[in-house]
């Protein structure tokens, strides 16, 4: 739809930041891409297996299993046994000192050489396994995933409405060309590594605290409670109604805007607002902008504004929620434009033909009932049904009997299947 509000747009764009129009974004959609990603057996070198999850380094896709593996039945008296014969041998070490100083400690890179190994072989045994389609479920690629980088270049571009003009600033008061995004790619990701207490809990980075606890945070609950809406899903089995889960997500919002508004807001001694309206206090400005389907004022700080667009996005435009759609290929947000016929499910034609683009598997299967191969393969049908009855004279009956008065197997089959007792 053209002319939308700018905070709808904005809302919109803010979704769809890492989203593409024509490159499949996996979601549970209740329609499924006909071309989904598989691993390839000349990527095979670089396919491993890490948590469960096969991934191709590669490319960047990742897979996982469909199928939990059946645990196989402990045996207890068993393994008390082992476990007793292993206790005997501990303590016979134990007895003799020269015994355990001759013990090798284990050779680490033939272990990590075995482990490669046996991990090529289990892929390499599900990639020419011919249910492979079956077994692995596609989950994305990493490198789709919501970055910094994305984020801080998106808001420098688009700044944040109902002010784009206004400098948005971080938490700290810093502006939001600050962030280090070398920094932050840097970080330490394991609590093994030096500096990792530090950097998220005693001395947490603003580079953390604005992407993880503000946009992303914001980003995924959003686009979670728009998708159930568009395809009436369900996250998790006790949640509500997405309509009811978004209402409750604005009243949430409500009370972080408020949250940042109390910390930021000094009104002149004039008792006129930095946006030009006379203070009438917090609760007051919320429901005047409600009231007036106007969008909410911030002071141009990250979060603030944030929330104060989405407030608008979610409480003042509800009347285009209806219009809301979601694409069922590459997951974009788009508000459709009122017409009349039937909805649509991609946002553009090339959604639209790469979702109808079939196999290869697919389009073997479908030649094979195309009326082109029929009337080449028929003939040879009938034929060889023919020799198995007539013996030599099978191609001077099919010249009298069939030809120019039978012109497929199945007519074939219609007509004498009794006689040459085919079955139907």
């Amino acid at each position: 739809m053209t002319n939308l509000p700018e905070t709808v747009q904005w809302v919109l764009d803010f979704l769809n930041i890492n989203k593409i129009s024509g490159k499949f974004n996996p979601h549970s959609y209740p329609i499924k891409s006909k071309r989904i990603p598989i691993p390839q057996k000349k990527n095979l070198p670089n396919i491993v297996i890490e948590n469960d999850l096969i991934i191709d380094k590669s490319t960047g896709n990742y897979w996982k299993y469909r199928r939990k593996v059946k645990e196989p039945e402990v045996d207890t008296f068993k393994l008390t046994k082992d476990l007793e014969e292993i206790e005997a041998k501990i303590r016979e070490l134990l007895e003799k000192k020269s015994c355990i100083a001759g013990v090798r400690s284990v050779d680490k890179k033939k272990y990590e050489e075995e482990k490669r190994q046996n991990e090529l072989d289990a892929v390499r045994k599900l990639v020419s396994s011919k249910d492979i389609e079956k077994d692995i479920e596609f989950v994305g690629n990493i490198n789709d995933a919501l970055s910094l980088k994305e984020c801080k270049d998106f808001f420098l571009k688009n700044g944040i409405p109902p002010f784009k003009g206004k400098k948005l600033l971080l938490e700290n008061g810093k502006p939001l060309s600050s962030l280090n995004i070398k920094s932050y790619n840097d970080r330490p990701k394991n609590n093994s590594e030096d500096g990792f207490y530090n950097y998220y809990q005693d001395n947490p980075r603003i580079e953390h605290t604005f992407f993880c606890e503000v946009v992303e945070n914001v980003h995924c609950r959003l686009e979670r409670i728009l998708s159930n809406m568009m395809w009436d899903t369900k996250t998790y089995k006790d949640e509500r109604k997405a309509t009811e889960d978004l209402d409750s997500y604005m009243r949430q919002i409500i009370d972080l805007y408020l949250e940042f508004w109390k910390g930021n807001e000094v009104p002149a001694d004039s008792g006129i607002t930095p946006w030009g309206a006379r203070y009438r206090g917090r609760y007051a400005m919320v429901i005047d902008s409600m009231l007036n389907k106007e969008p909410f004022p911030h002071y141009g700080m990250i979060p603030h504004a944030l929330h104060a667009c989405i407030l608008d996005f979610g409480i003042n435009h509800k009347e285009l929620h209806q219009y809301l759609r979601q694409c069922s290929y590459c997951g974009r947000f788009w508000i459709l434009e009122k017409k009349r016929g039937r909805p649509e499910k991609f946002c553009s034609d090339v959604c639209r033909e790469r979702h109808d683009d079939q196999t290869r598997e697919a389009n073997k299967k479908s030649s094979k009932t195309s009326k082109k191969h029929k009337k080449r393969n028929d003939p040879k049908k009938i034929m060889s049904v023919l020799k198995r009855k007539h013996g030599e004279n099978a191609e001077k009956y099919y010249k009298q009997e069939i030809e120019g008065k039978i012109n497929t197997y199945k007519d074939f089959v219609r007509r004498q299947g009794k006689y040459y007792k085919l079955k139907p």
